[in-house]
């Protein structure tokens, strides 16, 4: 379902996001949001959730560290975290099921 929302600028550049959007985008206090303009116009933008990063694995980590050093030499374009998110989960799945042995100490 469509829904229109209107946000005003304040003083000091400060939005107020009602709390119906802040619901359907599942925002917090914290989270970011992506804006892409063109021309003068928004053509996109996203909600980011903030992630611990001991929620990631330390592939994931490394792979992130290297692209960002990647990025802040422009040896390759930037690319969306979410994006390495779905590429290890991805490849995490393409992996046999290891099984799990219980010793006794």
């Amino acid at each position: 379902m469509r829904e229109l929302f209107r946000l005003k600028i304040a003083s000091k550049r400060q939005v107020t996001i009602p709390q119906r959007l802040m619901n359907v985008l599942n925002l917090a206090e914290g989270d970011e949001i992506r804006v892409t303009v063109e021309k003068g116009a928004i053509v996109s933008w996203q909600a980011f959730k903030m992630v611990p990063a001991s929620l990631f694995t330390p592939e994931v980590l490394n792979q992130l560290s290297q692209r960002e050093a990647e990025m802040e030499t422009s040896t390759r374009p930037p690319v969306d975290p979410a994006t390495l998110i779905q590429e290890a989960e991805a490849k995490a799945k393409a992996k046999e099921p290891v099984a799990q042995c219980l010793t006794a100490s």
